[in-house]
C-alpha cells in the first residue's frame, strides 16, 4: 500500500482528502482523551453505539457489553429523570453541559461521574460524551454534600458551600450568574393537586434546575418555595422561568396556582477579596430566603454593597446603644426545684425600642462590639448588687468571644477585683452563640475568676456540638440544659432520655444542672424526678425590672 501510494499524485483529491479525515480524526481524538477518561457515541434511539477508554473501570463491563445498550441503563435509576432532561438539552442545543451523574457498576457498586458532550456538525443526531470519575474533572464538587430528599438538590447549607467553592476556584468559568427562583404558590398547589403529584412536580423541577448547573451540581433548596442555580450562561441560554412554568402547567393550567419568580444575580466579583465574596454571597442568599416581596440584587458586587450598607447601619446603632448606655437590663429568678427557694437571677440585657436581644448580640459579636456590651452589663451588674439591702446574686452571660480577648478580660478582672466583697454573688455564664477557638486559654481564664469566688455556669448545654468538650475542658459549677429539650421531653423519649442522662453526668461530675423554659408545674415535677437541681422559666417567674422580693 506504502508503494501505490507513492505512485499517487500529491494532488489527487482522494489521497489528501482521506490524509486530512484521518488528522481530522487523530486530533478529535487526542482532544477527546485529553479531557476524558471514557468516550461514549451515543445514538439517536440513545442506544451506545462506541465506546474507548477506561470503559471496564467506569461502567464494569467491556466495551462489547455496553455497546448497544441504552445509555440509561448505566446510571442509578432516581437520576434517569436528570438524564433524560440533559439529553432532550443535548438535542435542543446540540452540547451537554457537564452534569454529576451516578453509574451502578454493579449492586452496592457505584462511581459518581461528570458527563459532558456535543453532537458534531455534518454528522447524524449522535451524541459524543465524554466522561470523567468525579475528583478527575476540574468543576467536581469537593464537600461533603447534603441533599434535600423531596428534589434531589442540594440543602441551603451545602449549596452555598458549593457556590462558594465556585467562586473561590481560579478556572471558574467568566460568565457565572446565581438565578434565584421562587415558586409562589407551592402549598397551595400541594393543596389542590395532592402530594404524589407536587413530590413528582418537585422531583422534575430539581432534575431541570441540575441539568442547568455548573457541573450538575450547583442547584439547592434554599427554602419550601425558593431554589439556586449556579449557572454559566452562554449567548442564546434562555430564563429558568419558562421551562419551571412548562412542567407547572399540567397541575395549574390556567397558572392562577403558582407564580415563578427568576432574579439572575451576575457573579462578576470584581475586586472583592476572597473573603468578602463569601460574606456578599452569604448576605445574599440570606436576603433571598428571608424576603417575602420582591428581591433585587443584580451583582453579587451589588450584594456586598448592600451588605456593608446594612452594617455600617446596625453598627452605628449598636455603637449609640452602648455609648449613650441605651441598654436595660432584667432579672429572671433560678430557683431550687426543691423547695423553691431562690437561689440567683440571671441578669439579661434588653435593648430600646423592643429590639430582638439575640439578634443584636449576635450582630455585636460579628462586628467586635461584644466587648462592650459584656463590660457594661458587668458594670451594671455590681453596680445593682452593691445598691441591693438583701444578699441577692446574679448570673451574667458572657459571650465565648469577649473570653478571647485579653483586654476584656483584664478589663473584668479589675472590675470585679475592686468589689471583692461582692464575688460570691457575681456568676458569670459562657454562652455558646460564638465558638470558643482556645479552650486552655478559656479554662485559665474561668479557673482564675472561680479562684476568686466566682460561679461559673456553662450556658445552653446541649444546643451544640462543642457542648460537651466545653464541659470537659472548663472549670464550671453549674450546666444550663438547653430549653429545647425540657419542650420535648413530654412527647420525646429520646429527649427524655437525653435529659436523664445529662443530669446522671452532672451529679457524676459534682456540677449542678439548671432546666431553662419551665412553664408548667408537671414539667418542675418531672425534672426534680429525674435529678435536675434547678430550673428557670415563666413558672417561677418572668424577667422583671428589678429582681423580685429585693429592695433597690
Amino acid at each position: 500500500m506504502d508503494g501505490a501510494a507513492g505512485h499517487a499524485s500529491p494532488l489527487d483529491p482522494s489521497v489528501e482528502d482521506l490524509r486530512h479525515l484521518r488528522a481530522d480524526r487523530d486530533r478529535f481524538v487526542g482532544f477527546a482523551f485529553a479531557g476524558g477518561e471514557l468516550l461514549l457515541e451515543v445514538a439517536p434511539d440513545r442506544r451506545i453505539m462506541y465506546a474507548a477508554g477506561a470503559v471496564k473501570s467506569i461502567t464494569g463491563g467491556d466495551p462489547p457489553a455496553i455497546v448497544g445498550r441504552a445509555i440509561g441503563s448505566l446510571f442509578a435509576a432516581p437520576e434517569l429523570r436528570l438524564l433524560d432532561q440533559a439529553l432532550q438539552q443535548a438535542k435542543r442545543r446540540g452540547r451537554l453541559e457537564p452534569i454529576t451523574l451516578t453509574i451502578e457498576r454493579a449492586p452496592g457498586d457505584a462511581v459518581r461521574v461528570v458527563l459532558t458532550g456535543r453532537q458534531l456538525p455534518g454528522k447524524d443526531e449522535s451524541l459524543y460524551l465524554v466522561i470523567n470519575r468525579v475528583g478527575t474533572f476540574p468543576a467536581a464538587a469537593r464537600f461533603d454534600e447534603k441533599h434535600d430528599t423531596e428534589t434531589g438538590l442540594l440543602d441551603q447549607q451545602s449549596f452555598a458551600q458549593a457556590a462558594k467553592a465556585l467562586l473561590r476556584s481560579e478556572d471558574r468559568p467568566d460568565n457565572l450568574s446565581l438565578a434565584l427562583v421562587r415558586l409562589q404558590g407551592l402549598t397551595d398547589l400541594r393543596t389542590r393537586s395532592g402530594d404524589d403529584a407536587v413530590d413528582a412536580l418537585l422531583r422534575e423541577i430539581g432534575a431541570l434546575l441540575r441539568l442547568n448547573a455548573v457541573d450538575g451540581t450547583a442547584a439547592g433548596r434554599l427554602a419550601g418555595d425558593k431554589f439556586g442555580v449556579v449557572r454559566a450562561t452562554l449567548p442564546g441560554d434562555t430564563a429558568l422561568k419558562p421551562e419551571i412554568e412548562r412542567l407547572v402547567r399540567p397541575l395549574d393550567p390556567q397558572g392562577k396556582t403558582v407564580k415563578v419568580h427568576e432574579q439572575d444575580v451576575q457573579l462578576d466579583t470584581g475586586t472583592l477579596t476572597s473573603a468578602d465574596v463569601a460574606r456578599a454571597l452569604a448576605y445574599t442568599l440570606g436576603r433571598f430566603v428571608s424576603d417575602s416581596g420582591e428581591f433585587s440584587l443584580p451583582t453579587l458586587v451589588d450584594g456586598f454593597r448592600a451588605q456593608v450598607a446594612d452594617a455600617v447601619s446596625r453598627i452605628s446603632q449598636i455603637k449609640s446603644v452602648v455609648l449613650a448606655k441605651k441598654i436595660d437590663v432584667a432579672f429572671q429568678p433560678i430557683v431550687a426545684l426543691e423547695g423553691r427557694a431562690i437561689h440567683h437571677y440571671e441578669m439579661l440585657a434588653r435593648f430600646e425600642a423592643g429590639a430582638s436581644p439575640y439578634e443584636l448580640i449576635n450582630f455585636a459579636e460579628q462586628i467586635g462590639l461584644i466587648e462592650d456590651i459584656d463590660l457594661f452589663i458587668c458594670q451594671r451588674g455590681i453596680s445593682i448588687l452593691a445598691s441591693l439591702r438583701n444578699k441577692a446574686s446574679f448570673a451574667i452571660n458572657i459571650s465565648a468571644r469577649s473570653l478571647g480577648s485579653d483586654m476584656f478580660v483584664q478589663s473584668l478582672i479589675g472590675l470585679c477585683g475592686q468589689h471583692p466583697a461582692l464575688r460570691e454573688r457575681l456568676l458569670f455564664e459562657v454562652t455558646e452563640s460564638a465558638a470558643i477557638k482556645d479552650l486552655a486559654r478559656a479554662g485559665r481564664i474561668l479557673t482564675e475568676l472561680r479562684e476568686a469566688g466566682h460561679g461559673i455556669c456553662l450556658d445552653d448545654f446541649g444546643a451544640g456540638s462543642s457542648s460537651f468538650p466545653y464541659l470537659q475542658a472548663l472549670p464550671v459549677d453549674f450546666v444550663k440544659i438547653d430549653g429545647a429539650y425540657v419542650d420535648r421531653m413530654a412527647m420525646s423519649r429520646k429527649d427524655r432520655a437525653i435529659l436523664v442522662a445529662m443530669a446522671s453526668m452532672c451529679k457524676e461530675l459534682e456540677v449542678a444542672a439548671i432546666a431553662e423554659k419551665i412553664e408548667h408545674e408537671e414539667q418542675a415535677r418531672t425534672l426534680r424526678e429525674l435529678g435536675v437541681d434547678f430550673g428557670q422559666g415563666y413558672l417561677f417567674g418572668r424577667p422583671t425590672l428589678a429582681p423580685t422580693g429585693f429592695a433597690a
